[in-house]
């Protein structure tokens, strides 16, 4: 197992029982991402640029079998893919996969955000519907009146 998907595999250990969030599953890819593309910006030798095509293979073989990948992931994931064949078959450069790497890597950090907002709003709706159970109280604590004059 690579090192890469070890790391994601104590990642979903350290979370415990509890499923992986699509925030946390998209940081995870996150890190995969800039990892082997650092592998291949530095490899040098044939066999070096063939292993991190490799991992690049097997985490695009991931994405495409995950059900929590969108669609428009899954399309970028295929074409990347097809990219990895070419690249191996000298009929595409390291340079055009490195930048559809970056263009998922994008579009991944985009949902992190995207995932990060919904959590945040999700936790505004708690506190407000907690402020609203203790409405009475507040009430008793503030001077409604400077409100609604």
């Amino acid at each position: 197992m690579s090192q890469m998907n070890q790391n994601a595999l104590e990642e979903a250990k350290n979370c415990g029982l509890r499923m992986m969030t699509r925030r946390e599953r998209f940081e995870i890819l996150e890190t995969q991402l800039n990892a082997v593309k650092e592998e291949l910006c530095a490899a040098t030798t044939e066999e070096a640029i063939k292993t991190a095509l490799d991992k690049v293979s097997g985490i695009m073989d991931e994405l495409a079998n995950d059900s929590w990948v969108p669609d428009d992931v899954k399309d970028l994931v295929a074409d990347i893919s097809s990219t990895i064949q070419n690249v191996k078959l000298h009929k595409s450069t390291l340079l055009v996969l490195d930048k559809m790497l970056g263009k998922l890597l994008k579009k991944a950090m985009q949902i992190i955000k995207e995932e990060r907002k919904k959590e945040k709003s999700y936790k505004l709706k708690l506190l407000l519907i907690e402020l609203i159970k203790h409405v009475n109280e507040i009430s008793e604590i503030i001077d409604v009146d400077k409100f609604f004059d």
